[in-house]
């Protein structure tokens, strides 16, 4: 469920955190202090509510004028399409929107960045984009830390990312054909060895990849954007030429690692590997081996979405066959068995409609995830919650030991894995306490969230 919104911030003196409005994961950012006062703010957001709903057509040129989340401020507000359980943390702000008709503006809402003015946006008519991109990280993003989607850890600052973007922004205005080969040079995205090709998506699905591909729907073709703040640091998008896109279904059987545990990687390579010999001598297993790790969903994969070593392996494998050696996918290691693409479930269309706002997807999340994979989170998830505010030893301990018992989901089916989840959830409740235990579903509503990302 997504809704295509952008919004204007106004910040006052009482906002402390430096959190980027309305995102899940710890994305942070440089905001200028704010002198007014919180009556003030309140007053001046009222004013440009009033302004743009008299004319909502002049909303992005508003945004652009008076916003101070720097990070949507020269896309005229645009978040794109964001996932309703994105804003399950916010539910004043999806009862806002669901009582803002398409194409209208809301009330002033109110979070801890501020008063926010929201324009929900009738979803565009469906055509397919398709774009390359160069990615200049930095340490601040959220994304350095995960190196899974980078070609190697990232050091240079948020604000030289930002120098160094606006340089080569104004050469490739000087030079746009240069851009594939600026892309394999200065960009720290994986995607750089195809030239920044990032694939194809239509401008209605739900992706993590929302404001990008709101880009591309702004952008005629050959067309670049002026630099983008992103989750993975700053990007340069250009829309290119809809082309075919070679299409696969895989079988898979998935290792995951955590990213910053080196024993952790190696450890997940060494039992792919494993699992590679065994499947030279006796490829039948393979199937079974998939029941025993919960991996039997199929895997789409569609060439400048995924990694190019799964996208080359699979090209060289017929119907049937199985990759003879383990291929390295962001936060796990894949042994890929490709398969017909009839198996692949159709593709639900996208949907627009507001669910209870104060429904959350974690249990979407844990029943769509591979055990294998949530019990790597899970640990993470752990570690994370030892350090919420107020926790004595007593607690963290019995806090580590819920998760070693209750987020062991290898051998539960999807709705099992669920249920087993409620249960773990309903023990941390009484452990923690009301308002530690909401601070806790949104740390592992972000930790989930964002492993699944690094996934795409």
């Amino acid at each position: 469920m997504t809704l295509r919104i952008a919004h204007i911030l106004i910040r006052h003196q009482d906002i402390e955190s430096s959190k980027v409005s309305l995102s899940m994961l710890e994305w942070t950012t440089e905001y200028p202090p704010a002198r007014r006062s919180r009556i003030a703010a309140w007053q001046l957001a009222e004013s440009i509510a009033e302004r743009a709903r008299k004319d909502p057509s002049t909303f992005a040129e508003l945004a652009r004028d008076v916003s101070e989340d720097p990070t949507t401020r020269d896309q005229g507000g645009d978040l794109g399409f964001v996932m309703a359980s994105q804003l399950w943390n916010w539910p004043h702000v999806l009862d806002a929107l669901a009582a803002t008709a398409e194409g209208g503006v809301s009330p002033v809402v109110e979070t801890e960045q501020g008063f926010h003015v929201f324009l929900r946006r009738a979803p565009p008519a469906a055509r397919r984009l398709s774009g390359a991109r160069i990615l200049l990280s930095h340490r601040d993003a959220p994304f350095p830390s995960e190196v899974a989607v980078l070609r190697k850890p990232v050091a240079r600052s948020r604000d030289e990312a930002k120098q160094l973007a606006e340089e080569l922004h104004r050469r490739l205005r000087l030079e746009p054909s240069g851009f594939q080969r600026f892309a394999s040079e200065y960009s720290d995205h994986l995607d750089a060895e195809r030239g920044g090709d990032f694939g194809t998506w239509s401008n209605r699905e739900p992706t993590p990849l929302s404001r990008q591909v709101a880009t591309l729907d702004r952008l005629q073709i050959g067309e670049i954007a002026p630099p983008l703040e992103t989750l993975f640091g700053i990007e340069i998008i250009m829309r290119t030429e809809d082309r075919p896109r070679s299409e696969y279904a895989a079988g898979t059987l998935q290792f995951p690692f955590h990213p910053q545990n080196p024993a952790s990687k190696l450890e997940a390579a060494g039992a792919a590997e494993r699992a590679a010999a065994l499947l030279k001598s006796e490829p039948a297993l393979f199937e079974k081996m998939q029941r025993e790790r919960q991996s039997e969903r199929p895997l789409h994969v569609v060439s400048g979405r995924d990694t190019q070593a799964v996208e080359d392996a699979l090209a060289r494998l017929e119907p049937g066959q199985v990759s003879p050696e383990p291929v390295l996918s962001s936060t796990r290691y894949l042994l890929l068995k490709r398969l017909d693409l009839s198996v692949l479930p159709p593709v639900p269309p996208p949907r627009t409609e507001l669910p209870s706002p104060t429904q959350m997807d974690l249990a979407d999340m844990v029943r769509n995830a591979q055990p294998a994979f949530l019990r790597t989170e899970f640990q993470s998830i752990a570690q994370q919650a030892s350090a919420l505010p107020g926790l004595g030893k007593d607690a963290v301990r019995e806090l580590v030991r819920l998760h070693e018992t209750g987020a062991t989901f290898t051998g539960l089916a999807p709705d099992e894995r669920v249920r087993a989840f409620q249960r773990l959830d309903a023990e941390i409740e009484r452990l923690l306490g009301a308002v530690a235990h909401q601070q806790y579903r949104a740390l592992a509503h972000a930790q989930l969230e964002r492993a699944l990302m690094t996934q795409r």
